[in-house]
């Protein structure tokens, strides 16, 4: 990573496994993204192969989308943490206490960056899922057609024979795709935390060139959301062909999830900025003790009355400036992200394929 970002750069400590898989390989980091999805795609086509499955195996829909969302979201992964450091040194000098910004933000690193904290996390998500495609398989295998499992494969996924090697395809399957879930929530929650402790320290003075510094955080996590929802169109488009209760249940709670981590870094910043905003009004208002000057007199001078003048319209601007930093465009890029993956399982469900 460039030198340029400032005390935020990465370190031992700041690497994830990905991290740790990249520099195993002298290539570039999409590369690596791509040979990363292609071994485990090698290893399910060597064992459908071994049970003569091949062909349905090849001729699968999902099996591609798996593919590619292996590869997207091992690659978004370091792109976001670059990203997230190259914020957080434009931002940390505009605290009245950049050193404690600062080492705020390097202990949040320890964790949100935790190699060990990281992998064990992506292992209990990974288990946690694998267990439930267990029961999902064996649902389906039993009933056919259950409430809040859809079918997902073509049917010869379901049907005898080997049953046990098919499952244990979907298995090997599912190893990366939970586990870069698992990297991804764990990092996204942790850098929650940051920004919740980050925003309670004290902002500079000057407020208008904060707000302006401070759009990029709206910038930053609308353009995570846009890369979370990617993700979710690719499970979309494999996955979801018609809306049932099931689907509509799961694509509302990620697009609220979605939502949540655009929003709550914003309401800490808003409830940061109105802090600030109310210790600066106080503090004109005990500068200019609501006496208000009167040109002639010969107690005062037109130099008072500018001064008073221009307190005054500096209190207004204040007291008008909006501490919500999302603006018309920004709502409206979030509402058709939000709503993207329900307009694919519409257009899915309309061209029936």
């Amino acid at each position: 990573m460039n030198m340029d970002l400032g005390p935020f750069i990465d370190t031992p400590s700041n690497e994830i496994w990905i991290d740790k898989i990249n520099k195993l390989e002298k290539i570039p980091y999409w590369l690596t993204s791509i040979l990363f999805g292609v071994s485990f795609f090698i290893i399910c086509l060597l064992i459908s192969a071994a049970f003569n499955f091949c062909k349905p195996f090849l001729s699968s829909f999902v099996v591609y989308m798996w593919f590619f969302g292996i590869c997207f979201v091992f690659g978004s992964l370091k792109n976001a943490k670059e990203r997230l450091i190259k914020l957080l040194n434009q931002i940390y000098k505009l605290f009245k206490e950049p050193k404690e910004a600062e080492k705020i933000i390097k202990n949040h690193f320890i964790e949100i960056f935790s190699f060990s904290s990281t992998l064990i996390w992506s292992l209990i998500i990974t288990v946690l899922g694998e267990v439930l495609a267990f029961l999902s398989w064996n649902a389906l295998l039993k009933y056919e057609k259950t409430f809040l499992i859809p079918k997902i494969l073509p049917q010869i996924w379901y049907e005898p024979p080997f049953l046990n090697l098919k499952f244990l395809l979907i298995l090997i399957m599912g190893i990366p795709t939970l586990f870069l879930i698992g990297t991804a929530s764990y990092q996204l929650i942790k850098s929650l935390f940051l920004w919740k402790n980050l925003l309670k320290l004290d902002l500079q003075d000057n407020l208008f060139i904060v707000v302006k510094k401070f759009r990029s955080i709206t910038t930053f996590h609308l353009n995570t959301v846009i890369t979370w929802f990617v993700g979710i169109i690719i499970v979309a488009a494999a996955m979801f062909k018609k809306f049932t209760p099931s689907i509509l249940i799961i694509e509302t709670m990620l697009s609220t999830l979605g939502f949540l981590f655009f929003f709550l870094p914003l309401f800490f910043t808003k409830k940061a900025m109105i802090a600030k905003k109310e210790n600066l009004l106080e503090r004109i208002e005990e500068t200019i003790r609501y006496d208000f000057p009167v040109p002639g007199k010969f107690t005062q001078t037109n130099g008072d009355f500018l001064k008073f003048n221009m307190m005054f319209s500096y209190y207004q601007q204040i007291n008008s400036l909006n501490p919500w930093l999302a603006n018309f465009q920004t709502l409206t890029q979030l509402l058709f992200t939000l709503s993207s993956s329900f307009i694919v399982t519409w257009v899915r469900s309309l061209l029936k394929f």
